[in-house]
């Protein structure tokens, strides 16, 4: 019985392990989707940018792609955010704060693109003097930044949880072990002498 329950409870830490290590890859991937966004919002203003200068559409394409991909990406990163039950700031920032400043600089950047296509390349140059554009690309670094260090500080606790995790598994377990061989070389005496007391009646009988 004492080493059924021991295997039980080295089942549950392990099963906890595997929580706590699928958490800490969890936030390294929320760390990665917000690189990926922050990307495709630069991806979209380098677009802008050429397009700008030379006039040709082909330049447009990152910025086009932009538009086709970054709903999605948010959407994901919304999702992804949802299971930080242990810190919802980060979810909280996309949704307040990060959604509507791309939102903003696409409306930025198709103005300046519009005004390259119907009233020439000085019209959109004085856009993109004004800074306007720069100044919400800045917000987005901040923001992602910001999420980011959060999503940080969520690593290094969680990483913190599943060493203490494992440390605690692995000590389970060599108990487990230790108290199972302790069982086993108690039990073969006993098993000896039960073959021993039974070795006259056998022969007895015979």
């Amino acid at each position: 019985m004492t080493v059924f329950i021991l295997g039980y409870i080295s089942y549950i830490s392990i099963l906890s392990f595997l929580e706590k290590d699928a958490l800490v890859d969890h936030a390294f991937s929320v760390i990665e989707k917000l690189e990926h966004v922050l990307s495709t919002v630069i991806d979209a203003e380098t677009g802008q940018r050429g397009f700008i200068i030379t006039g040709e559409q082909r330049y447009l394409q990152p910025y086009d792609l932009t538009l086709q991909n970054i709903d999605n990406q948010l959407h994901e990163l919304n999702i992804m955010t949802t299971a930080n039950t242990d810190s919802p700031k980060v979810k909280n920032m996309i949704n307040s704060s990060l959604i509507p400043l791309i939102q903003n600089k696409l409306v930025d950047l198709n103005e300046t693109i519009n005004l390259r296509e119907h009233q020439g390349f000085n019209a959109a140059l004085q856009v993109v003097l004004s800074d306007k554009g720069k100044r919400i690309t800045d917000d987005i670094r901040t923001d992602i930044t910001n999420m980011e260090n959060e999503e940080n500080n969520l690593l290094a606790n969680r990483a913190k949880q599943l060493e203490a995790v494992g440390n605690n598994t692995i000590y389970t377990i060599t108990i487990g072990i230790l108290i199972a061989s302790l069982v086993t070389a108690l039990s073969i005496p006993l098993f000896r002498r039960s073959i021993l007391i039974q070795l006259p009646v056998r022969t007895y009988l015979l």
